[in-house]
């Protein structure tokens, strides 16, 4: 075994078909070692009580999915000791941005995995004058601006306070690909 490539491995997503009840496993084993999130089964509440008795660390969540299952998912995870890591799928513009705001208030173990910059930086050319650090991948860095307003990035809003991101995430989302 290569102990620096394991060593960098984060954690292991969903190593299964997408039906956890179909491909159903006890991964408390592997989960012992690394964390083993969930991700593509991760598909209903039923699927959370699934996950946590075949031994999931946790969950892989996406905003492009749902935010109110993102919100509840992630609030579950907690609520049962679970983690939380949140990937993007390549999401550009405010969907990124939904993404890292997001990720600044929920506690995530990877902070959140932005892929759009890398993969199609074209469709952040209209944002990359308002949000640099963002959109602009530095040593593996995304920079949220500081301080958000509350939400998820909207701007104007009449009355609008700003409120200081979540204090583990509140300077930098990771991206899993520097």
């Amino acid at each position: 075994m290569d102990r620096d490539a394991y060593d960098a491995l984060e954690m292991i997503e969903q190593p299964t078909g997408r039906d956890i009840e179909t491909h159903a496993f006890d991964w408390s084993v592997v989960a012992a070692r690394k964390p083993v999130m969930v991700d593509e089964g991760l598909m209903t509440l039923q699927s959370m009580q699934v996950a946590r008795a075949q031994g999931w660390s946790g969950f892989a969540l996406k905003t492009c999915k749902g935010h109110s299952f993102a919100l509840v998912a992630a609030a579950w995870a907690k609520r049962h000791g679970m983690q939380v890591s949140l990937q993007d799928l390549t999401n550009p513009g405010l969907s990124a941005m939904h993404a890292a705001i997001f990720a600044s208030r929920v506690p995530t173990m990877n902070g959140v995995e932005l892929n759009s910059p890398q993969f199609t930086p074209a469709a952040n050319a209209g944002w990359l004058d308002r949000y640099p650090g963002l959109f602009t991948i530095r040593h593996g860095i995304h920079q949220l601006p500081a301080p958000t307003t509350p939400g998820l990035g909207g701007e104007g809003s009449a009355g609008a306070r700003t409120a200081a991101p979540f204090e583990r995430n509140s300077e930098k989302s990771r991206s899993v690909n520097p």
